[in-house]
């Protein structure tokens, strides 16, 4: 996150952390507290920068308030102690959560200057409910972004096994494979460049969760042409040994 920070972050930007609190994030909370922590300190070498925290839980859990936030400051030290004092808990059955609506509210919330870059770091573990258990689409996030200006970029946490934390050949695995996606927005041919060449299973998929393009094989390249889908937001799925990396393209013919 520092890395990107360093590339887009400048002066007089208003940045927003939306942090998953769902009991999910039990297990991870801590790292996530301290590279927060981490981030906000490196901010403070810039000028005029203020820092906001924004947490979301299930809408449909009553365990739980689904948002809460501290309001964009410079008062770092206060946020801080926001941050040190997030404890997750609750959360639905659903592996999923309140991604869409939470970013949504930290959005609406927000007191965003007018003139102002603007951008949110959101931190998970899961990915967005959809459908009736979600008030919000991906589209909203967008529109509403768009409306404010705010950047928004989404990273995953990595949560290793035991297995794989006394392996360091299975801890490997379980990184993310990722290297790039391009391009993205696509008219129809894209590519997706892989770390290793392995196995890999794909597979694209719209944002109710429905299968339009499978395929496998062993490569480091992967070459999709979605020109037959609808403009729209997309969801493309790799996986090698049981393990999945998830990345979003946009179809604009």
């Amino acid at each position: 996150c520092i890395g990107v920070l360093d590339t887009h972050l400048v002066d007089n930007t208003d940045l927003i952390f939306l942090i998953d609190a769902t009991a999910s994030m039990m297990d991870d909370i801590a790292n996530v507290k301290s590279g927060v922590v981490t981030i906000i300190e490196h901010v403070r070498l810039r000028e005029n920068v203020r820092v906001g925290i924004a947490i979301y839980r299930d809408v449909a859990d009553p365990g739980a308030p689904s948002f809460d936030y501290f309001q964009l400051t410079t008062n770092f030290d206060s946020v801080i102690d926001f941050v040190n004092a997030i404890h997750p808990c609750c959360g639905s059955l659903d592996w999923a959560e309140s991604v869409y609506d939470g970013a949504c509210l930290t959005l609406d919330t927000m007191s965003w200057r007018k003139e102002s870059p603007k951008m949110i770091l959101l931190i998970g573990d899961a990915p967005a409910l959809v459908g009736p258990k979600s008030k919000n689409t991906l589209e909203d996030v967008v529109t509403k972004s768009k409306e404010n200006g705010v950047h928004m970029n989404f990273y995953p946490i990595i949560i290793t096994t035991e297995i794989a934390l006394r392996d360091p050949l299975q801890a490997a695995k379980l990184e993310p494979f990722f290297v790039k996606m391009y391009p993205n927005p696509t008219a129809g041919e894209t590519t997706i460049e892989l770390n290793v060449a392995d196995n890999y299973y794909w597979k694209v998929s719209d944002m109710g969760g429905n299968v339009l393009q499978t395929d496998q094989g062993f490569t480091k390249r992967i070459q999709l042409d979605l020109s037959g889908l609808p403009n729209g937001v997309y969801n493309v799925q790799v996986t090698r040994d049981g393990v999945t990396d998830t990345k979003m393209i946009v179809v604009a013919h």
